[in-house]
């Protein structure tokens, strides 16, 4: 750690934070040298300083070279660092500031001969990074706009800017009759509020719309229903499978779990034995869907998990951490490192992690469906939610519509999906590799095949939780009825009881608000 601080120390001008990161984490393991008995209840301390060095590791990759000027000279020559006087500070400050007045900083620009005939100009939001918009804005003038003569603007903001809910650029927009033609980036609960709203288009009206939503999982466009449309198209998706070290099931002699009845009965007391843990994540989509159960009535207008099947799910949601001794909280990419947690259940950004960030585990870890459910029939279940990642939405207010379904249906086609990804990971790095929700083009991307096909294997029980008026208390009523019971030791039916009581008397709130329903009824 010393060694890093001086090299980072030699090398810059002014120390970075994480120079100072070096010095603090070099104090640590110093005085658990110094007192090897203390490292027990400094523990914490050191899956920090891990976590620490690989997010540093993660952002150097990625980190940008900037280049003041190049100058070419003797080798032999004495290289003389080169500092702006008083005067060309004044200069570059004032002309800064007359800029920040005229600049466009939002405004991706455009690469798009003057040849090309343009027709249209649809205006275009996106809430990603400047690498990610300039690529697309690269992409659209490159193909897009030569063939149909619809020029893309593409415009930056952050991606908590895209929302519904809250007050941001875009919810000011659309009251100020300014929106976009397309957001890029939205949130996956958002599109179906912005319908409730008359926001957004109906994307089920377009008459190819069938062709195209079969680029996607079926049940990934269920978040973006409301009232027999379809107001969105999938960008991006998650995946949730069984992360495992070969070399420590190896060792122990574990079979890698068909069946939670099997992780209950064999791996979880073999791990504990050896003083390692299991880790699953507070996902109650993975039991009650497994368990033939649904968050709603058909209608939307109903909690469901007032159902034989909710509680039986919600029931072992909850075992697992009290009766089967799941950590409640846990850094599961540290200690899978560490190998104390060897295995567990994790997504699309813990695959990515340990891809990249955890070059001494290569080789060493896999991957497999999540562990089922056993029905009464023998036949197992291994249904998922929470796939659904970022979307595509068509504002209400734009008058070009069709053109910006045109755009959406370039967007999202395989071959461009796929061109993207490529360059992306080899602009950025393998850390950022495009996590496309286009099926075909999620294949043709640099997976090894053994991991393709466990994650083809858990597509096939992809299930999606419904976005409805006033639903986002199902997800806390959920964690405060977890919380009872888990942290609190109440009675699992009857916390489960009163989050359903509370949750639909939110939804019913909700539906008399928007007129759903007559409330003297």
């Amino acid at each position: 750690m010393g060694e890093k601080y001086e090299l980072f120390k030699n090398m810059t001008d002014k120390m970075p934070a994480m120079g100072n990161n070096f010095l603090t984490i070099k104090s640590q393991l110093q005085d658990m040298v110094k007192d090897p008995f203390s490292i027990a209840r400094r523990l914490n301390d050191l899956e920090n300083a891990q976590s620490s060095l690989g997010a540093w590791y993660l952002s150097l990759q990625s980190q940008p070279l900037f280049i003041d000027y190049m100058r070419a000279m003797d080798p032999d020559e004495d290289w003389k660092n080169k500092q702006a006087n008083i005067f060309q500070k004044i200069y570059a400050t004032v002309v800064n500031f007359i800029m920040s007045f005229i600049k466009d900083y939002d405004n991706v620009g455009s690469v798009l001969s003057k040849d090309v005939e343009i027709k249209s100009t649809i205006d275009v939001w996106i809430a990603r990074g400047m690498e990610w918009a300039e690529l697309i804005k690269e992409m659209a003038d490159e193909s897009f706009t030569p063939k149909t003569g619809i020029r893309v603007d593409i415009n930056i903001l952050p991606a908590n800017q895209l929302a519904a809910g809250s007050v941001n650029a875009l919810m000011l927009a659309i009251v100020a009759g300014r929106a976009p033609d397309v957001g890029l980036g939205v949130g996956s609960g958002d599109p179906v509020e912005f319908a409730i709203r008359d926001a957004v288009v109906d994307l089920s009206q377009f008459d190819d719309f069938e062709e195209v939503s079969k680029r996607f999982l079926e049940n990934i466009f269920i978040p973006y229903r409301f009232r027999g449309g379809v107001y969105a198209l999938p960008e991006t998706m998650d995946i949730s499978i069984l992360f495992y070290r070969k070399d420590t099931i190896s060792k122990l002699g574990i079979k890698i779990p068909d069946t939670r009845e099997e992780l209950y009965a064999y791996v979880l007391p073999a791990l504990y034995q050896n003083g390692m843990q299991f880790y699953y994540p507070h996902d109650f989509s993975h039991f009650i869907f497994q368990h033939g159960g649904d968050y709603y009535t058909p209608d939307g207008r109903k909690s469901a998990l007032d159902t034989p099947e909710a509680y039986q799910a919600f029931k072992e949601y909850t075992e697992i951490f009290t009766s089967y001794g799941i950590p409640v909280t846990a850094s599961f990419y540290n200690r899978f490192r560490q190998g104390i947690m060897p295995m567990g259940i994790g997504n699309f950004s813990l695959y990515m992690q340990l891809s990249v960030a955890a070059p001494e585990l290569a080789g060493r870890w896999g991957i497999a469906p999540l562990p089922a459910t056993r029905k009464p029939d023998g036949t197992i279940d291994r249904s998922n939610g929470a796939l659904a990642g970022q979307c595509d939405i068509i504002l209400k207010q734009s008058k070009k519509q069709q053109e910006a379904w045109e755009f959406l249906k370039w967007w999202t086609s395989e071959p461009v999906q796929t061109q993207f990804a490529r360059e992306l990971e080899a602009i950025i790095g393998a850390e950022a590799r495009w996590n496309t929700a286009n099926v075909e083009s999620f294949t043709r991307l640099s997976w090894k095949p053994e991991d393709l096909s466990v994650i083809q294997e858990q597509w096939k029980w992809a299930k999606e939780i419904p976005v409805v008026l006033g639903g986002y208390y199902t997800g806390r009523y959920i964690t405060n009825a977890w919380n009872s019971v888990v942290i609190s030791g109440a009675n699992v039916r009857d916390a489960l009881e009163n989050a359903v009581k509370e949750i639909n008397r939110e939804l019913r709130m909700k539906q008399e608000e928007y007129g759903i329903f007559d409330s003297q009824r």
